[in-house]
């Protein structure tokens, strides 16, 4: 329960707010495969019932979008949008001066205030995010489920992401966190377990799974862990290392 409880707070608003203070990277790598889908399905199951009494008391679809993606990033305390802003600061900064050393970029990742790229790069998420769901939810039932999907495809992949081989450096003890990722058996097993969700969530808004649904949703599913998996070499390519903040910056990469 303690370890559940610390993963909740690694991710959302919600459980033990103090888990910075006596974390353990490795024992929370070696089971997140298995905590991510259960918190991702109650997040955004949350924000899909919030979107739908929205769509159906405003019947309007941009109300909804907005509705889900201010519940879903709030509840995850707006930490996936704030490692995506952190890294995305960085990545930036290499790309427009390339001699800054590889130091001060990670200064600027461990900075509480977020830069002028950050910013402008979150405002370009949300607004695409926003976007892409209003013209989901168009579809009604199947746009919610669609967005449950992504959900979950998008924790698998930034989790696949992170899964690195063991000569890439990763700050502080999170290279243990990623070495705990790497087990073979966990990622085979967790790769069944997301496409079996998400194949399910298309089932119960369908009453059916049509040819067409199952190769959107596996099509779904390979480009999202192919971009988090760039996303992470890029990352890897400009900074030379890996800290926390990948997780929010492939996952928001993939749910896009």
């Amino acid at each position: 329960m303690r370890l559940f409880r610390m993963a909740i707070g690694y991710f959302t608003l919600l459980g033990d707010s103090d888990w910075r203070k006596d974390h353990n990277m490795l024992l929370l790598g070696r089971n997140l495969w298995w905590i991510g889908p259960p918190i991702e399905l109650v997040v955004g199951g949350v924000a899909a019932i919030i979107g739908m009494l929205l769509h159906s008391y405003t019947n309007s679809v941009g109300i909804a979008a907005a509705g889900m993606l201010v519940a879903l990033n709030g509840l995850r305390g707006f930490r996936i949008i704030d490692g995506f802003s952190d890294l995305a600061e960085a990545l930036f900064l290499s790309l427009t001066q390339p001699r800054i050393e590889k130091e001060a970029l990670w200064d600027v990742v461990r900075s509480p205030q977020n830069g002028p790229y950050g910013t402008v790069l979150i405002n370009l998420l949300v607004l695409f995010e926003w976007t892409c769901l209003a013209a989901l939810l168009g579809h009604s039932v199947i746009g919610f489920a669609g967005f449950i999907v992504a959900i979950l495809i998008s924790r698998f992949s930034s989790n696949l992401s992170v899964a690195a081989p063991n000569n890439i450096r990763a700050k502080s003890d999170f290279v243990l966190f990623a070495a705990e990722m790497s087990n073979r058996y966990r990622i085979f097993g967790m790769t069944l377990v997301t496409l079996a969700l998400s194949f399910l969530a298309v089932y119960i808004a369908q009453g059916a799974i049509e040819i067409k649904s199952g190769v959107m949703v596996l099509g779904c599913f390979l480009i999202a862990c192919i971009s988090s998996w760039t996303a992470k070499l890029v990352i890897i390519w400009k900074l030379g290392e890996m800290n926390g903040d990948i997780i929010g910056f492939t996952q928001a990469v993939a749910e896009v």
